[in-house]
Parts: structure tokens; C-alpha cells; sequence
């Protein structure tokens, strides 16, 4: 069974995410050839990402579902461990670069569909860490130690959010069902966005999103967030 945490290029090698990314895709996925591995000590020199509020540096990751689910029952507030053959955790700088891994990488990979993430961190504790450009210019990632990644969730400031979903042709959603937000409020919570994205019928939708309100779950917000 593939692990979750391994919903990122590097987390199952660039390699592999390369010749994933040169296979066809359906309508909801396109090619895309991933850069070659980083230099050494090759890092970006650009400026900070700060967001809205200062002192906080926002940063996004790419992940499928599986980690999505692992981060929901986190309460949308950490990144689980990685496993021992993972050294580095990669969040990266830019939305862009983000959804360019979900869409073009995580679509034809595991599951089949790929989610961006966003997320603020204090400036002061990430600006420790090493940020390396793996290809373009926009391919800027984070590099965080593995071990580090308890002290790093310690400084998210703020809930972790979805800002936009992507599905290959051959991804298999939960059934839509009244029921589904006490059932099974995690995969209810990972497909909402694919319902949402597909037009589903707009007054299940609502009983559900009524229902995830009554059962006081509005922390966690569903649906994609601006």
C-alpha cells in the first residue's frame, strides 16, 4: 500500500516523478518534464514570501489524499512525520509551483489527484532553513530536516488551508451521500473538494456542508478556500 507520505516528487525520488510526468494524462492533467535534482549547495537568493501578516512567511506543499486525510485528523495543524528514507521535508515557495506538482505529478501517481496546500510559519524560525531552487526560477523549495519537523508544526501559526484540487480521469470519489459528514467526516472532507469541482448537485451539497455545521466541524472549513 503506498504510504502517505509520499505525495511529493522527492518523497518517491525526482526520478520517478520525471517519467510519471511524461505519461499521458486525461483532460484533467497535462505533461510536464520535472527539472533535474539541485545542484549542491545550490540555493534561491530571492526574497522572502512574507504574507499578510509580518513576520510570518507563507509557504505551500503539495500532497494526495491520503496525506490530506493524515492532515485533517492533525486538525488542519501539522505535517505527520516523514518516514525513515525521507531525510527532508519540502514545502515550497510559491502557489504556482505547488499546483504544478498536484496537478502534473499527483494526478497520475497514487490515488490520482493532487490538492495545494498553504500555510504560515514565523519568519524568524523558518529563515534557519535552506531554500533551493531545483529548476526555474520558481521551483524553490524548503528544505527541513526530517528531524526538525515537530519544532517546525510547533511554529505553523494558524490553521493549514486547501487552495485548489486536481483529479485525474480514473480517480474513485467516496458516494456522495446525506450522511457522509458523520459517518466518515475525513473522506468526507478529502472528496467535498472533488464534488465541489464537478458541480454536484448543489442541494446535497449544502445538507452536507448543514450537517458538518451542526456537528460543530466548522473549524476545519469544506471546499477549497480562497
Amino acid at each position: 500500500m503506498r504510504d502517505a507520505r509520499r505525495d511529493h516528487p522527492h518523497d518517491d525520488e525526482r526520478r520517478e516523478g520525471h517519467e510519471n510526468a511524461q505519461q499521458g494524462g486525461g483532460p484533467h492533467s497535462r505533461r510536464v518534464v520535472w527539472p533535474d535534482p539541485p545542484q549542491k549547495g545550490k540555493q534561491s537568493r530571492g526574497r522572502h514570501r512574507f504574507c499578510g501578516i509580518i513576520g510570518r512567511m507563507l509557504l505551500f506543499r503539495p500532497v494526495g489524499p491520503e496525506e490530506l486525510r493524515l492532515l485533517y485528523e492533525s486538525g488542519m495543524r501539522a505535517w505527520p512525520p516523514r518516514l525513515p528514507d525521507q531525510p527532508i521535508f519540502y514545502p515550497v515557495t510559491n502557489h504556482d509551483y505547488a499546483a504544478q506538482i498536484a496537478r502534473d505529478w499527483n494526478t497520475k501517481s497514487g490515488s490520482r489527484a493532487g490538492f495545494v496546500t498553504r500555510f504560515e510559519v514565523d519568519d524568524a524560525y523558518v529563515t534557519r532553513f535552506d531554500r533551493r531552487v531545483v529548476g526555474a526560477r520558481e521551483h524553490e523549495e524548503l528544505w527541513v530536516p526530517a528531524e526538525e519537523l515537530p519544532t517546525f508544526n510547533a511554529h505553523i501559526r494558524g490553521a493549514i488551508a486547501v487552495t485548489a484540487a486536481f483529479y485525474g480521469p480514473d480517480y474513485a470519489p467516496k458516494e456522495l451521500i446525506a450522511d457522509a459528514a458523520q459517518e466518515s467526516p475525513a473522506a468526507t472532507f478529502v472528496d467535498f473538494f472533488y464534488w465541489e469541482s464537478v458541480g454536484a448537485r448543489a442541494a446535497a451539497l449544502e445538507t452536507i456542508r448543514a450537517k458538518w455545521t451542526a456537528l460543530g466541524r466548522d473549524a476545519i472549513p469544506l471546499g477549497v478556500v480562497g
